[in-house]
């Protein structure tokens, strides 16, 4: 990818700079808060060429781009193309409800440091790995610096979102990093009989927590600008930060702290009522089904405090990350099918790169790039993840670190039956990988395999016009009769009306309206001319029914054409068919017949084995 074209490009195609009021990221994908989003050109985002844009979700708090692994560096591209850093802009001028505006602060606070729990992760697998295996000691130097890595990153989580959600606020990070600090140090974290001004002060731990911060710096984000114009210029520099920090800090101690608390506790008093009564065995698979659509939509990093939450309060979690494991390995599993039955070059390096990333942990690429553009892989990943989410929820999975990838399952290895709760994340994985991965390789679940036009492994087109059949090599035209452009074949017309042998996009409609393409969405390329020469008609006796870009089902008419009048005009008037991209298929088979009619079967187009 050429970044900083690429970053150019998504500048003005979001409608430039001054539409911008805000700009995040986190794995896959760019967040804008746009003043106007009716000014975002989305189709020619995700067309133009040099621009690697693997989907776009647009809602009403956000404008999101997902671009993939390689975001930051387009991130970093706009920034240094924009004076976004620097610009004084105000966080939105729309109205939005209060669960709303939560939402946005919890999901902004929470993604861009999804990497920090993926090094927590990681380390977490890594070091039970070399302790169960004795290559090292929990005592040892080695095993102590790289579990402070793991460990330091959750004790100083408010830290972290804290700079996140300030600099979504347009506050001062350092004033909210400063605070944060300030709760998670010794004389405050979890220490009992402290007061402040004569009142006592509720104990709270305000390490690993997310809410508390949160609060905390919206809150200071409030009073700085209700306090700005009262506080004199010349000396707002040393007053105002000192009179933020100490009271959104006696707010923080006295209402927020104790309220994150509280929602903590409900939310665990929740899980155990949901545990206890309705079963993990059926809201983890249930929710597993439609997990992979939650991670399209954004929404799904709502789920992340909850397993902090979890983990705070219970010291695990019991449902949240165990359906992120089952979704995600189907996701996974579907997607390398792909990768192993597509014939299309590019399909199988798009899939093998999106399903390992899957494998990992990411799925979005795997989402955007792969199973959103064909849709029925989405049946696999839901069998898949459902099967594997029943069998974690049947055995109750428990996570102990944050981890959804393949290398972080030794990250199960905990508990009070550590090797039997890693056994059964084993289990979890296996049969949503393995289920989803074999219902996508074998039902025709896969880019070139369209169950509804017949075989397993041929597409069967279907006449769009009543005639003659004739061979395409006795056309009266060299370009078609050499097949230099692809196989098909001729139809000499007795019908003036032309229809969609299949569901498609029509990617092309000359200008004479002499000739249509069509591409249907496992990637076959019709090519539809009528006539031969008839380009100097400038689309006289010709009428189309449809435009370029228009989606079109089996049996709609494309074109109405008079075929005596060309006839009579001195110009041939069969229709050919080709298919233009005849390589990316085994073979192209004509229908052995002397005349067709509408609905009768034209070629058989056979789909090449996976290599």
């Amino acid at each position: 990818m050429n970044f900083k074209e690429t970053a150019k490009t998504i500048i003005n195609l979001v409608g430039g700079q001054e539409n911008i009021i805000s700009l995040t990221y986190c794995v896959t994908r760019l967040r804008f808060e746009l003043k106007d989003q009716s000014k975002a050109n989305i189709k020619e985002l995700e067309d133009t060429d040099g621009v690697i844009v693997i989907g776009i979700v647009s809602t009403d708090m956000l404008f999101q781009i997902i671009i993939g692994t390689e975001v930051a560096h387009v991130y970093d591209e706009i920034i240094n193309q924009t004076t976004l850093i620097n610009k004084n802009t105000k966080s939105s001028t729309k109205k939005m409800n209060p669960f709303k505006t939560a939402l946005d602060l919890l999901i902004n606070g929470i993604n861009p440091i999804i990497p920090l729990f993926m090094i927590s992760g990681v380390l977490t697998a890594l070091l039970t790995v070399l302790k169960l295996t004795g290559i090292l000691q929990e005592d040892s130097s080695t095993y102590i610096v790289l579990s402070a890595i793991q460990t330091s990153i959750f004790f100083f989580l408010p830290i972290f979102i804290a700079n996140a959600v300030a600099l979504k606020l347009n506050t001062n990070p350092y004033l909210a990093m400063a605070l944060a600090t300030v709760l998670v140090s010794t004389s405050i974290n979890g220490v009992e009989g402290l007061g402040l001004f004569g009142v006592g002060v509720p104990t709270v731990t305000y390490s690993n927590s997310i809410l508390p911060i949160i609060m905390a710096v919206w809150f200071m984000s409030f009073i700085e600008k209700k306090t700005e114009k009262y506080i004199n210029e010349k000396i707002r520099f040393i007053i105002q930060p000192v009179f933020l920090i100490v009271i959104t800090l006696s707010v923080t101690l006295f209402i927020f702290g104790p309220l994150g608390t509280w929602v903590g506790n409900g939310l665990g008093y929740i899980f155990d009522f949901i545990g206890n009564t309705v079963g993990y065995w059926l809201v983890i698979p249930l929710t597993a089904i439609i997990y992979p659509f939650l991670i399209i939509s954004g929404t799904a990093g709502f789920m992340i405090p909850i397993i902090f939450t979890n983990l705070a309060e219970l010291g695990y979690d019991p449902l949240i990350s165990p359906i992120g494991q089952a979704a995600d390995m189907a996701v996974a599993g579907a997607t390398l099918a792909i990768a192993l039955r597509a014939h299309k070059t590019q399909v199988k390096q798009l899939a093998f790169a999106t399903g390992t990333s899957a494998l990992l942990g990411v799925t979005e690429p795997a989402n955007y790039g792969v199973l959103m553009k064909y849709k029925r892989p989405y049946v696999a990943t839901a069998i898949g993840g459902g099967l594997g989410g029943l069998f974690a929820g049947i055995f109750g999975l428990r996570t102990y670190a944050l981890t959804s990838s393949i290398i972080g399952l030794p990250a199960y290895i905990a508990g009070e039956n550590p090797m039997g709760n890693f056994y059964v994340a084993c289990g979890t994985v296996a049969i949503s990988f393995g289920v989803s991965f074999l219902i996508s390789y074998f039902y025709s679940l896969t880019p070139e395999n369209n169950p509804k036009n017949g075989m397993l492994d041929t597409f069967k087109v279907f006449a769009p016009i009543t005639g003659k059949v004739i061979p395409l090599s006795e056309v009266n035209d060299r370009v078609f009769s050499s097949e230099s452009i692809g196989k098909g074949i001729a139809i000499k017309p007795k019908s003036n009306v032309l229809v969609a042998p299949f569901d498609a996009i029509v990617t092309t409609l000359f200008p004479t309206n002499h000739a249509i393409g069509l591409t249907t969405e496992d990637g076959l390329e019709l090519l539809i001319h009528i006539g031969i020469d008839t380009v100097n008609l400038n689309g006289k006796w010709f009428n189309p029914k449809i435009k370029a870009g228009e989606k079109v089902t089996a049996g709609q008419t494309l074109i109405e054409f008079d075929y005596e009048e060309i006839e009579k005009e001195g110009y041939d008037n069969v229709v050919m068919f080709i298919v233009t991209n005849t390589d990316d298929y085994k073979n192209v088979i004509t229908v052995d017949a002397k005349d067709i009619k509408v609905n009768e079967l034209m070629l058989s187009i056979e789909i090449k084995e996976a290599s």
